[in-house]
């Protein structure tokens, strides 16, 4: 009994209603065309029998209108089938850019420019701006006077004092110079006479020798005769009737005595001093030797005095120079940066000039990986404000030069001096890598690559269509990424981001 109220409730529903509803408008539709089938359905059909029907045969009448219900369904799907339109198969094809595989990519840098030729003249020491002798404009030569400076506000020069001071000695050195080298050469001259004298004089004392040695020989037999006499007379002394007699004898004896005594202490003298091997010879040649020696000396001194006080001068020069800045070279007048009475120290800027001739010089710093990859076939492009340039480095520094930053120098030829200033930055697009090399580690734009986070891809153009390539990246260098693999020669990498695999793409000319 509760399925039956189920199934009536159910019939009551508003499903149920549009059901019949949609039978009742399909028979008489039917009905006006004349079609049997569905008059003979609607004269049996008694909506007043329904609810008994529905009493007595519950289960069928469930099963029916499932049946009806999946017919209805069927229907629908048949009937209310969208039309099916035909879709154009032509894609337009998007318009991309490209970059190509084999071409060396360029990075921009800073470039510091150094122009020879214009320079600022500083302070090199401390002083107050006496006067100031150019003037904004003015055309100078190498060695003109700029500016005066002095010691003190009243115009006191202590370094033109101290220039005096050297120069006054140096010209008193200068003026004895050659009195002194004469009395030296005069002392070098009597040194080599007393030797000589001194050889001479043992000469003399060795030709004497044999002459002494036959005086002492003489007055040898004297005394020998003398002692004969004071023999006899001593024999024959008795009672002392000789001692007057042998007086004389005696003391004849005793000068000779002492005559041979002094002519062989003479002899002996002789023989230790002429000869040239004993030490008074020695001596006296040591003596000249040590004399020569001291007055070499003496006179090396003398030159190195001379020599030590004309680089005092030339010092004490200088110095006053210092105090007189002038132009390095040939050039104009750009700014006068003091006035007269001004204190300025070492450092302060005086005038800033351009010289005639100028050189100019972009020095490029870059690391290390950088400077190893830069390419040398490819020029280098320098913008020069409104101006591009294209121009090979000059030169790669093998070492670093600035910290661990290497140097790429650019000269740039003539007509370019006044697009730069000194000291200045421009922008340099430099080529990375070798173009057309297989064996060079390709470089592609950062725009280009896709990344998650297991893994880099990039899109590039295969036969008119855009195709995913996985690839391994290196090093990042400014706008540009190394890319280890996945890439070959001539490809045409999408830069683009805007499409994806399988698009039709066209690269812009």
């Amino acid at each position: 009994m509760k399925k039956t109220t189920k199934i009536i409730g159910g019939l009551k529903s508003d499903k149920n209603k549009i059901f019949y509803q949609r039978i009742t408008r399909g028979i008489r539709n039917n009905a006006e065309s004349g079609k049997s089938f569905f008059s003979r359905v609607w004269q049996k059909l008694n909506l007043k029998r329904v609810p008994q029907f529905l009493r007595k045969r519950p289960t069928t009448s469930f099963i029916i209108s499932l049946l009806i219900l999946f017919l209805l369904i069927a229907a629908s799907n048949f009937l209310l089938k969208p039309k099916v339109t035909s879709v154009n198969e032509t894609q337009t094809p998007k318009k991309v850019d490209i970059y190509k595989i084999g071409e060396a990519p360029k990075i921009n840098l800073q470039g510091q420019v150094e122009k020879s030729g214009v320079v600022t003249v500083n302070a090199q020491v401390s002083g107050v701006v006496q006067n100031i002798y150019v003037q904004e404009g003015d055309n100078v030569k190498k060695g003109d006077s700029l500016v005066l400076l002095s010691t003190n506000y009243q115009g006191g020069n202590a370094l033109a004092v101290s220039r005096q001071i050297a120069q006054q000695q140096f010209n008193n050195i200068n003026d004895t110079f050659n009195t002194q080298k004469d009395l030296i050469n005069k002392q070098i001259d009597l040194a080599n006479q007393t030797d000589i004298n001194n050889d001479q004089l043992r000469q003399i004392g060795a030709n004497s020798l044999g002459v002494t040695n036959s005086i002492i020989d003489l007055n040898q037999s004297i005394i020998r005769t003398l002692d004969s006499q004071i023999t006899q007379l001593e024999a024959t002394n008795s009672a002392g009737i000789n001692d007057n007699a042998l007086i004389g004898p005696r003391a004849e004896k005793s000068q000779f005595e002492i005559a041979n005594n002094q002519l062989r202490t003479t002899v002996n003298n002789l023989n230790y001093t002429t000869p040239d091997t004993n030490a008074p010879a020695l001596m006296s040649d040591l003596q000249r030797q040590i004399t020569l020696e001291q007055l070499d000396v003496q006179e090396k001194g003398l030159e190195l005095s001379k020599e030590v006080a004309r680089l005092s001068l030339s010092l004490a020069f200088i110095n006053e120079a210092l105090m007189y800045p002038a132009a390095p070279f040939d050039g104009v007048v750009d700014r006068i940066h003091i006035k007269v009475g001004q204190l300025v120290n070492p450092g302060t800027p005086l005038v800033s000039f351009s010289g005639t001739t100028q050189h100019v010089t972009v020095v490029v710093r870059v690391p290390d990986h950088l400077a190893k990859t830069l390419s040398r076939l490819e020029t280098s492009t320098l913008h020069l404000g409104d101006k591009t340039l294209e121009l090979h480095p000059d030169y790669i520094s093998s070492n670093a030069t600035d910290g661990e930053l290497y140097s790429v120098i650019f000269n740039l030829p003539d007509g370019y001096e006044a697009d730069v200033t000194d000291g200045g930055y421009i922008s340099v697009d430099l080529p990375v890598g070798y173009p057309d090399t297989s064996a060079a580690i390709p470089f592609v734009p950062l725009d280009a690559v896709f990344q998650s986070q297991t893994e880099a891809y990039l899109y590039v153009v295969k036969k008119d269509s855009a195709e995913s390539h996985k690839v391994e990246l290196g090093d990042v260098v400014g706008r540009f990424v190394q890319v280890k693999s996945g890439l070959t020669s001539g490809d045409q990498v999408i830069l683009n981001r805007n499409v994806i695999a399988g698009d039709k793409v066209e690269p812009n000319e």
